[in-house]
This record gives C-alpha cells, sequence and structure tokens, in this order.
C-alpha cells in the first residue's frame, strides 16, 4: 500500500523543516524523539469481525511507536506538541480448531500518524509531571492477517475491509524518573483509540496503551 502524494509531501516538509527548529534561537522550541512499548487491541464488534460470537483476544500481541516531535511552550504551563510517528496495531483471536487444540490469528496495522497534543506541566514537591491528550490523523500503511493454513478457519477475515485513514484521541502522563534531567528525558504511560471505525463493515476500533518514552535534542 503506498502513501498518497499528499501525505508524502507532509512527511518530507515535516522532516525538512525539524532541523529549523532545532536550531531555533527561541527557547521555546524543544525537538526531540520518541518511543514506546505497547499493549494493542481492538474494541468494538470483534466478534462479528473475527466471525464468532465469543471472540477471546490472546495475550503476546504487543506493538511500538517510534518518532519524533516538535514542542512549543506558550508559558511556563502550556505547551503544544507536534509528531510525526511509526505506530504497529493490530489484535489476536484465539480459538479452538476442528481437532480441540488452540489456534491463533494475528491481525497486523501499520500507520503513519500526525498527533497535534496540547500539554500541561503540573508541578509537585517532588517532580514535575506532564499531561498531554490531543488528537492525530493516520495512515494505513500495511495491513496483514496471519493463520495457520492448515487449520484454515471458513470466514477468517481479510484486511480488504479496513479504512486507509484514522483519527485517534490521544491521552497521557509523563515524568522524568531523575530529577537533574529535567526535560531531556521523560517516561510515562500513555493510551490512544480510534474515533471512528478503522473498518468498512465492522463497528472496531484500535486500541493502544503502553509505556512512552521521550528525549529531548538540546
Amino acid at each position: 500500500m503506498h502513501a498518497p502524494k499528499y501525505l508524502r509531501k507532509i512527511v518530507l516538509l515535516w522532516l525538512a523543516g525539524f532541523p529549523l527548529f532545532l536550531n531555533a534561537q527561541h527557547d521555546r522550541f524543544i525537538g526531540g524523539a520518541l518511543f514506546s512499548l505497547n499493549g494493542i487491541g481492538l474494541l468494538g464488534e470483534t466478534g462479528p469481525f473475527w466471525d464468532s460470537p465469543k471472540t477471546k483476544e490472546g495475550a503476546g500481541h504487543g506493538g511500538i511507536s517510534a518518532g519524533l516531535f516538535v514542542k512549543r511552550e506558550f508559558t511556563q504551563k502550556i505547551y503544544a506538541a507536534f509528531e510525526l510517528r511509526y505506530s504497529s496495531k493490530g489484535s489476536i483471536y484465539q480459538y479452538q480448531n476442528q481437532y480441540g487444540s488452540q489456534q491463533f490469528e494475528s491481525l497486523y496495522l501499520d500507520y503513519l500518524e500526525l498527533p497535534l497534543l496540547f500539554g500541561y506541566k503540573m508541578k509537585t514537591e517532588k517532580r514535575t509531571y506532564f499531561l498531554e491528550t490531543g488528537v492525530a490523523f493516520a495512515r494505513l500503511m500495511a495491513s496483514k492477517v496471519e493463520f495457520n493454513e492448515e487449520f484454515y478457519r471458513t470466514g477468517t477475515p481479510t484486511t480488504s475491509g479496513f479504512k486507509k485513514s484514522d483519527f485517534i484521541w490521544i491521552g497521557s502522563v509523563k515524568f522524568s524518573p531523575v530529577k537533574k534531567w529535567k526535560e531531556h528525558f521523560l517516561m510515562g504511560v500513555s493510551v490512544s483509540t480510534s474515533i471512528i471505525p478503522i473498518n468498512e463493515y465492522y463497528k472496531i476500533y484500535n486500541l493502544e496503551y503502553g509505556l512512552e518514552f521521550n528525549y529531548a535534542f538540546y
């Protein structure tokens, strides 16, 4: 699946402008990198999608997110961040085949995301917490379903019905684990979910939650 021309232009412009933000004279601009280890799954009509009234999502199907960010501080407490990130999502369906043994079908969805987040710095006696929330536009770059062909199940889903675009809500809480690092290195928890269904035929939504790490280049 190829990205549309307009999306490639946005990404190229973002990457071209990123060094300018890093070299900006105004000290309220901060650039950096992010990485996240995630738990992932589907919400909504998962049973109909997997062609089973008793869908059970199995453990062990994790995802990652990685990318770059630019942060603009408006005041000492309020800021906004624009990100460019790759995110792997999907789900695992666990079932018993006709011989009574346990089988799995794995759904993989790879997205390119453009989040716009707004943040608030909440200072306490021990440390500063960074509370963030916002929305993201995402483009589906690749998708596949993996299953054991030996035990092929009638009605095994395909990725043909998945929409090329997704709109996402994101929320996170981060802090610096070492006080002297300040904002150079942050870690915390994040969660995101689709705002609209990601499939043409079933009302299913991506769910992502995990441990996020941020490193600022300054």
